[in-house]
């Protein structure tokens, strides 16, 4: 039996506590966190939780990883795509060049490659070029390309080391056809198209085959010597498009062998006898 003596105020809020807990109510007190976790237990929400978690995380981390592959893949796509964009470029004193550069473009229609005046390019778009590029350039009598274009030689000479490592230069894959008169002497003969090959080069820029020199001083000829310079080129370029990556392609030259004027005859004498089989040939047809 109950004794007279009534409960003090502390004992009475501690009954009530000791009570509280074991009907399974939280105090009145109590964390937001303690009545979630006991809402939880109470009806079996954390056990639903976790099964939910069980089975949605493993699509989820499959939806993120399949996202993420066909972003990789789409960029890979999208790089392959201006690895193999093909442009022409040239640099012309008199419009020579420029009427060079639309029969190119015609030889290589199956590239539709645009024609593009290196005396307008964008050094900004040119920073973030990633195909081939065919340049066709004069030179000069005093052995300087083009006064349209002097400020682009310039401007690659200038380049400084930061903005190389930032420009996709080294993705630059390119060709050179120049155009000069022997007349003026071994020292100024296309020394243009010699200057461009080490200003690209200089850039991180690669060749993907041998400069093509013609002489004005054989004017009848240039029209034929670019034609058979295009089919070189649409080779080696099958051969980069298709699976060549290095850089170092068929019919490639080092810089030595560019500025060799014993390779410069040796490559002219011979090019001069294939000139003359060719029209033997279609002669005969």
């Amino acid at each position: 039996m109950f004794s007279g003596v009534p409960f003090s105020g502390g004992q009475r809020e501690a009954f009530r506590h000791e009570a509280s807990k074991g009907s399974g109510s939280l105090p009145a007190d109590a964390t937001w966190l303690e009545r979630l976790v006991r809402y939880a237990e109470r009806d079996d929400l954390l056990l639903y939780v976790t099964a939910f978690i069980g089975v949605i995380m493993p699509a989820l981390v499959y939806v993120l990883y399949h996202k993420a592959h066909s972003k990789k893949e789409q960029e890979r796509l999208e790089e392959e795509a201006e690895r193999r964009v093909v442009t022409i470029f040239y640099g012309s004193e008199t419009g020579k060049t420029e009427r060079l550069a639309e029969i190119l473009a015609d030889e290589m229609e199956d590239y539709s490659p645009p024609i593009v005046n290196m005396a307008s390019i964008d050094p900004e778009d040119f920073k973030t070029y990633k195909g081939v590029g065919l340049f066709l350039i004069s030179t000069r009598d005093n052995g300087k390309p083009p006064e349209s274009v002097e400020w682009f030689m310039e401007w690659m000479d200038d380049v400084d080391s930061k903005t190389k490592r930032k420009a996709n230069f080294r993705h630059i894959r390119f060709c050179i056809f120049g155009v000069g008169d022997s007349r003026f002497g071994p020292a100024c003969y296309n020394k243009a198209a010699k200057i461009l090959s080490r200003r690209l080069r200089s850039l991180g820029a690669k060749p993907l085959c041998a400069m093509a020199f013609a002489d004005e001083k054989r004017s009848t000829e240039i029209d034929e010597q670019l034609r058979c310079w295009s089919d070189d080129v649409c080779e080696v370029l099958e051969d980069y498009i298709t699976g060549g990556r290095s850089g170092r392609q068929k019919g490639t030259t080092t810089e030595s062998e560019y500025d060799s004027e014993d390779a410069k005859r040796e490559k002219e004498a011979l090019f001069s006898k294939f000139l003359s089989l060719r029209r033997r040939r279609r002669s005969r047809t």
